[in-house]
């Protein structure tokens, strides 16, 4: 669960490993260095984020 759930590696983020900043700053920099990834995965995080819409977590809690 958690953040393997919102985030697909390269799809519309990135994960890295714990207190690895060496990771984490290169992937900051992908991102810096290619408007066209970041756009990509703003979009696709925003489609993700649809999937968590109030509305359906009020839809989905309510049946049970």
């Amino acid at each position: 669960g958690g953040m393997t759930e919102l985030i697909n590696d390269g799809e519309n983020g990135f994960l890295c490993s714990l207190n690895d900043a060496e990771e984490m700053a290169k992937n900051i920099y992908a991102i810096i260095e290619n408007p066209e990834l970041l756009d990509r995965m703003s979009k696709r995080s925003l489609e993700l984020s649809n999937k968590y819409s109030k509305e359906k977590i009020d839809n989905y809690f309510k049946k049970y």
